[in-house]
């Protein structure tokens, strides 16, 4: 009786929220709701996202962080109108191609899987404000990335970087950055023209960069 009040309740408001169900799989009456456009299963025990995600074809936001997701379908990029999308705390391997299409995103929140490499087509999302991808396995970011020219925030700490590219520079309305945790030696001379960059999260030793590079980073450090 419970659930089905919440799906008449979903009918009315748009918003379905099932975090922490123990769900191993997404109801298909989930499926049915027309005018759905907020769905949240956060903290369930989903292994994948079924066919059907693409009759929810007025989701604006997703949350499907802290489940065991593995494999998402190809329909996925359906989701035309998404906005919000969080898909941290899974078992991804790869970065689901089907989301370079979703030219509406304006956040995207994917930490914590095993994701070693971004395709080239990361730059079509021109929309995006918020990526976070801390905690997987990346050792180099594409070039198209730099033509996010929307970006704010950038996560990237408890990744494999070596280097932060000088493209960087890149992206003006930069204003958070974090490279925490990863094996970074070297920090390009460009990143001082992000001028709108407020908070730079890194454990590296500023001492070894050239003086007008450290005084703007040091400026910007969470714990000053």
């Amino acid at each position: 009786m419970a659930r089905s009040y919440q799906y008449v309740w979903a009918e009315l408001t748009g918003v379905l929220d099932m975090t922490g169900m123990d769900l191993a799989r997404i109801p298909r009456e989930v499926f049915e709701i027309k005018n759905l456009w907020a769905l949240n299963l956060y903290g369930n025990k989903l292994t994948s996202v079924p066919n059907s995600i693409r009759k929810l074809t007025k989701l604006r936001f997703l949350d499907l962080g802290e489940n065991r997701i593995s494999r998402i379908t190809g329909e996925f990029s359906k989701l035309s109108y998404l906005e919000y999308l969080v898909l941290e705390g899974n078992k991804l391997r790869t970065f689901p191609n089907g989301i370079c299409s979703m030219k509406r995103l304006e956040v995207l929140r994917i930490s914590d899987n095993q994701i070693r490499a971004l395709p080239q087509a990361i730059g079509s999302l021109r929309k995006l404000r918020v990526f976070d991808i801390h905690d997987n396995g990346l050792g180099e970011l594409p070039i198209n990335l730099f033509s996010l020219r929307n970006l704010r925030h950038l996560s990237l700490g408890g990744n494999n970087f070596q280097s932060l590219p000088h493209q960087i520079e890149k992206l003006k309305n930069l204003i958070r950055l974090d490279i925490l945790r990863n094996p970074v030696v070297e920090i390009p001379s460009t990143i001082k023209r992000l001028r709108k960059l407020k908070t730079f999260s890194s454990a590296q030793d500023l001492s070894l960069l050239p003086s007008s590079v450290r005084e703007f980073l040091h400026r910007r450090l969470p714990w000053n």
